[in-house]
Formats: structure tokens, sequence, C-alpha cells
């Protein structure tokens, strides 16, 4: 009787704490997104351009790109979490939104790792946590070997440095590349080599789940990866289109690469990407045009398409409904 009492009261706290979470996301999206001037200006552009109809179709493919962009990732997760957990796309794709909920409050988006494991049964939350940390991580290498790879080709294009100092950069960044991606794929064997540390041994059956991953599974997760990065290129080169600035496909893609790259390496909270995003946007597009508004435009509108809508949605599906049903193959 008293430990059916103490179940109720343990899921009542759970449904205060996501309520409270939930409704703390959508007051700081509110407050923090919503009420700046610039995004005034956005929601008005974007207004015009749905009455017109000029490029709508455009922004609805983006829109629609946004869905496919956070379906890889949720694929991505299921298969990273594929030996622990059985879990199925759609409570996957639910948690990946929860998690970007509650990584708005933290920096670098930290916080969507706690958001996710919510999802998971108590007993996997640790292990599923390390997983979803490693996952993640692939997103990052990708991200940083494209970027690595692109820097060389900005300086020898754009900023015309002298080949006896873009033959270094570009061999020191093509290693890098190389290094990291290879280190991923053999985590399990880096990860092997962390329990013959005296102080890590203690956590030893939680790590024992990285260590059983394998440089197949771990090819499928950069793969995803990599799908990811040219999905969410895409969106961002459409909306310059959308907000009619012209520039070549490859060159927009070099800086669009770059930019990430910058924003990958800049430690941010959710509500200040913002204003980073633009700066590292601008930056690299005024080597391609002066319509430098519709640059900052553009990122502000992938923004908002690709974070903070999904992110209301999380704290919507976090109150509506929430981690509290088991998991499903």
């Amino acid at each position: 009787m008293n430990q059916r009492k103490e179940n109720k009261t343990r899921q009542r706290l759970i449904l205060a704490l996501k309520l409270c979470i939930a409704a703390g996301a959508l007051w700081f999206i509110w407050v923090r997104v919503f009420h700046k001037e610039n995004i005034l200006e956005l929601r008005d552009r974007l207004l015009q351009i749905v009455l017109d109809g000029d490029h709508l179709m455009l922004l609805v493919a983006v829109v629609l790109l946004m869905f496919v962009n956070w379906s890889l990732e949720a694929v991505k997760w299921q298969r990273m979490l594929g030996r622990l957990e059985a879990i199925g796309f759609l409570r996957s794709l639910e948690a990946v939104f929860t998690g970007l909920t509650v990584s708005f409050f933290t920096p670098n988006r930290v916080g969507e790792y706690a958001g996710r494991v919510l999802y998971l049964q108590p007993g996997n939350r640790l292990e599923g946590m390390l997983l979803t940390m490693i996952e993640n991580l692939a997103q990052l290498v990708v991200t940083l070997a494209l970027g690595s790879v692109a820097l060389p080709l900005f300086l020898v294009v754009f900023e015309k440095m002298p080949w006896y100092i873009t033959l270094p950069a570009a061999s020191v960044c093509f290693l890098f590349s190389m290094s990291s991606v290879l280190l991923f794929l053999n985590s399990s064997r880096a990860f092997s080599r962390l329990t013959r540390w005296s102080f890590l041994r203690r956590f030893e059956r939680h790590i024992v789940v990285a260590k059983e991953t394998n440089p197949r599974q771990m090819a499928f997760i950069l793969l995803l990866s990599f799908l990811r990065f040219w999905v969410f290129s895409l969106q961002l080169y459409l909306l310059l289109l959308v907000f009619d600035v012209q520039v070549a496909f490859a060159s927009a893609m070099l800086m669009i690469t770059l930019t990430f790259f910058v924003l990958t390496l800049v430690p941010t909270f959710a509500f200040t990407d913002l204003g980073v995003r633009g700066a590292a946007g601008t930056f690299f597009f005024a080597y391609l045009t002066p319509q430098l508004s519709g640059v900052v435009f553009a990122t502000l509108a992938l923004w908002l398409i690709n974070l903070v809508l999904p992110s209301a949605a999380g704290a919507l599906l976090m109150a509506v409904t929430g981690p509290r049903r088991k998991s499903i193959s």
C-alpha cells in the first residue's frame, strides 16, 4: 500500500516537473525570441512572401526538410540505442523534440541529452546518455571534417593565400579530418582503454554499452549525420533564395559549411545562438553578395524553423503526453 502511494507521489512529481519545464520553455521562447525586433521584421517578410506567393514553394520545402532533418536524427538515436533498448521511430522523434526543448536553457544544447533519456527505462538512462553523447558526436565529427576541408578552399579561392601557406594548412586539415573520422569509427577501442584507468572502473558497467559498438554501426551513424548536414545546408541555401540572395550554389555551399564550422566551435546558449549565427553568416557571405540583410533573415528563419518550432512542439508534447509510455519496438 505504501509502495503504491510512493509510486503515485513520484508520478505526480514527474508530471509537475514536466509541466514546469514545458511552461518555462514556452515562456522562454516567447520572451527571448518573439519579442526581438529583428524577429518581428522576419515575421513581416515571411507574411509578405505567403500573401504574395513569391517563393512560397521554396519556403514550404524548407519546412518539409525540417521534418526530414529531425527524422534522420531520430533514426540515428534509434539505431544507436538498439542494443540497449528497443524504441520506436515516433517515440524516438518525440524524444528528439523534447530534448530540443530542454536544450533551450543550456549552453551548446547539452540539456538535449537529459531531455531524451527521459524516454528510456530508468535503469537504462545513464547508458542512454552516454550513447546519446556518442551519437551527437557524429554530427560534430562530420561538421568539423567538412569545415576543415572547406577552410583551405576558402583561403585559396577568396583570400588568395600563397601555396606555401595553403598547402600546409590543407595537409593539417586533411589529417585532422581523417583522424577524427577514424577515431569515431573505432570509438569502442577508445572506451575499452578508458576502463583501464582505476578511477573509471566503477563506471565500467555503464561504459560497456559504448565498448559494444562496432565500426559498421558507427559508419551508418556517420552516414546519417552527413545526410543531416546536407539537409540543413540545403535548407539555408533555399532560404537565401527565398530572401532574394542570388549566389552560385557551389560558392554558397562552401560558405554555409564554413558558417556551421564556426558555429560548432563557438559555445552558445540557444537564445544567444541567434546573434552568433547572423554574425558568422554575414562574415562569410560578404565575399559573395552585398545583400547581407537577406543573409541575416535566412539564418534567422533557419533557426526558427529548425530549432524554435521543434522546441515549442517538444514543450507541448511534454505537457500533453510526456515520457510515460513504455518503449516499443
